[in-house]
């Protein structure tokens, strides 16, 4: 028979809460609505629109926006705020359970987060997303989503204009990163990094 705590640290790791949703808890969780692509940060128990969060923290979102060039140019076309909260979509945009500032305010990576079907931020140089801590490229994130998807692999090659050699050469490539051997392996490691939503 398991003991109370043991059961406790099973809840616990089986239920890790968003960084931020606690009062007390002043670390910050931003996450965005899919739909609006609207940002809103949790801190402190409190959920709060993109304009409210703090400017040491929106400083550091500038930052790093600035240092990427890529991103830059595929956001000029936006005012100053829409370009910023647009940008903190695409890198801060899922609500992990890993605090995307912690309580002294520290900047932590960008998140397995796909804004969607064709996202430019994929090629941006402060986007990373990963499996297994291995970078993945945005032609290998493409693929694990049309895997996800059940079609034939030649349907997929098809569709990502390749063909089905390349195709298998990707699978392997993505099949050595999430350290697995077929592509249920690959699809459930993938869906537990939040690789696939």
């Amino acid at each position: 028979m398991h003991s109370k705590s043991t059961k406790d640290n099973q809840f616990k790791q089986a239920f890790s809460l968003i960084p931020g949703l606690l009062p007390g808890d002043h670390s910050t969780e931003l996450f965005g609505d899919r739909e609006t692509r609207k940002v809103y940060g949790v801190s402190d128990g409190k959920t709060i629109p993109f304009y409210n969060i703090p400017p040491t923290l929106k400083a550091q979102i500038f930052e790093k926006m600035l240092s990427d060039k890529i991103a830059m140019q595929d956001l000029e076309h936006l005012q100053h705020d829409e370009a910023l909260e647009e940008y903190a979509f695409c890198i801060y945009g899922d609500a992990d359970g890993v605090a995307d500032f912690t309580e002294n305010g520290t900047n932590n990576s960008s998140e397995n987060f796909t804004c969607g079907e064709n996202c430019k931020c994929l090629k941006w140089n402060s986007k990373q997303i990963s499996i297994n801590g291995n970078n993945l490229t945005p032609r290998e994130v493409q693929v694990t989503k049309q895997l996800a998807s059940d079609k034939p692999d030649k349907a997929i090659a098809d569709e990502l204009k390749i063909s089905t050699h390349t195709l298998t050469q990707h699978k392997r490539s993505l099949y050595e990163k999430a350290g697995v051997q077929s592509r249920s392996g690959l699809l459930e490691k993938g869906y537990q990094q939040r690789v696939i939503h």
